[in-house]
């Protein structure tokens, strides 16, 4: 299979993100189609593991009101998801838990790679993790 076109593995983790977020919801008193949604845009995110993505798919889908919800979810669900993915391109170079490369880049001759494009990704990945944790620090407050 293609690399780019993967809809035969997406739309169903999305039926079953959906199914469970909906089964969830109902057992525990919440809203099923609030959790319905929870489940689709947090197994996407783990199933691709791309948290960004997840989250303006969740803004997109069903709008921005329970954006804070979703960033958790989406959080969560990246740092438990492990580090593969559907994708078998994609390659996580940074941990998830803990300040250290896990999977170096090396070139032809058997040398580190100190590709800046690489060390850009990985920055916007802790980035993106330290905006989420404040975010729900401080919806806490609010």
């Amino acid at each position: 299979g293609s690399e780019m076109c993967k809809e035969t593995e997406i739309v169903p983790s999305f039926f079953i993100g959906a199914t469970f977020g909906n089964l969830f919801g109902t057992l525990v008193g919440l809203p099923p189609q609030f959790t319905a949604a929870l489940g689709l845009v947090s197994l996407f995110c783990g199933v691709v593991n791309c948290p960004v993505t997840s989250l303006l798919l969740s803004i997109e889908l069903f709008g921005g009101e329970g954006i804070i919800f979703f960033a958790a979810a989406c959080s969560v669900s990246y740092i438990l998801s492990g580090y593969y993915g559907l994708y078998t391109g994609q390659k996580i170079m940074y941990s998830k838990l803990h300040s250290k490369y896990i999977n170096s880049i090396r070139n032809n001759s058997g040398k580190l790679s100190n590709d800046k494009y690489v060390q850009n990704k990985q920055f916007h990945g802790v980035f993106f993790i330290a905006v989420m944790k404040t975010a729900v620090e401080n919806a806490s407050v609010i």
